[in-house]
């Protein structure tokens, strides 16, 4: 192998999240944001109002669980394309 080949590899960082892992962040900041979401909106049949975080909180955290579970496939996929091309 050349040097240059060398300096083209790249290997994984170990501190970086794993697609399995990003999976499973992704499904809890989704789980988070749905039960904050219910959360407010119960709070706004039986009470008539609801905490502003809660407003923010909710769309925020499902948006993030859907962007990290979206990283996850680009992960996948890219690994699964990596294999292919080294078969």
């Amino acid at each position: 192998m050349t040097e240059a080949e060398d300096r083209n590899r790249t290997e994984p960082d170990p501190r970086e999240p794993s697609a399995e892992e990003e999976r499973r962040d992704g499904n809890q900041y989704l789980l988070g944001g749905a039960a904050i979401g219910a959360a407010g909106a119960a709070s706004a049949a039986l009470i008539g109002a609801t905490c502003p975080l809660c407003v923010v909180a909710a769309p925020g955290l499902v948006g993030y669980g859907l962007y990290k579970r979206w990283c996850a496939a680009r992960k996948e996929a890219a690994a699964e394309a990596a294999g292919t091309e080294a078969q």
